[in-house]
């Protein structure tokens, strides 16, 4: 039984929401052994072609649970199986093979903000406050915030946000590239969904080839990233979808893809 998220399935979109509001939805280890199960059933569920995380319109997460022995590591061993731990559940986001799209409204903090770091695409309220402000407790990033963010905005921009602890709006984080887009004011939910659905129309194949293509290969050299994708879009061209695909094209019809 889930006990700190809340998981729906919206024809083929999958609604995961943070649900710790007594906490401002802290990042527990509960919380975390939940998401990693949930991700486990969304990958082997055929009918999902795309996630959504979120909190509510006015919180996303307030960051590690601190009250928690489990988020207290006392010695070097135990800090490095903590953060190795808080990887492992960012990572399973990156690495699904699915679309995952990050809802920020309100707070995203610390290990918050290190998930939705985690995810394909961000979209954020103008008045999200975003930040990472483990220097302010003697600590640092411990889920993966010192190298996903400079691989996202750069070294200069995540510098100043890891040195000050700054919190920055939806509006900031949009203008440096840490969200894609910003929801109007009020309808944080219906801006992810009009996205997560126009995802679910497309080839889920070709979807997740790119996935793996963009995160393999910018960890190569250029040569062996384009090698890479010769490969991928080699296992696509073989798919029956692209083939529906390009019979679409040629009937002038919209194409119906069924992920094979």
């Amino acid at each position: 039984m889930l006990e700190t998220i809340l998981y729906e399935k919206k024809d083929r979109i999958a609604v995961i929401t943070l649900h710790r509001p007594k906490k401002l939805n802290a990042l527990s280890y509960r919380m975390g052994e939940e998401l990693r199960e949930v991700l486990k059933a969304i990958e082997q569920d055929p009918d999902i072609r795309v996630v959504l995380l979120w909190g509510n319109e006015t919180l996303f997460g307030a960051g590690a649970d601190l009250t928690e022995k489990q988020n207290q590591p006392q010695t070097a061993f135990e800090g490095h199986a903590y953060a190795r731990r808080l990887h492992a559940l960012c990572s399973a986001f990156e690495s699904l093979p699915k679309p995952v799209i990050a809802a920020i409204g309100g707070y995203a903090l610390g290990g918050s903000l290190e998930l939705a770091l985690s995810c394909d695409i961000r979209i954020a309220s103008e008045e999200a406050k975003i930040g990472l402000p483990e220097v302010n407790i003697g600590s640092l990033p411990g889920a993966g915030g010192t190298q996903r963010l400079p691989r996202l905005i750069g070294k200069a921009a995540s510098k100043e946000l890891l040195f000050t602890g700054d919190k920055i709006s939806g509006q900031r984080a949009f203008e440096i590239g840490l969200v894609n887009r910003i929801a109007p004011d009020g309808k944080l939910f219906e801006t992810a969904m009009e996205l997560a659905q126009q995802l679910s129309e497309k080839a889920p194949l070709s979807i997740a080839m790119a996935k793996t293509a963009v995160n393999t290969g910018t960890q190569l050299s250029l040569e062996d990233g384009l090698e890479y994708e010769a490969k991928c879009f080699g296992m696509v061209l073989s798919t029956e979808d692209r083939k529906e695909g390009a019979a679409a094209f040629v009937e002038k019809r919209a194409p119906v893809f069924l992920g094979r």
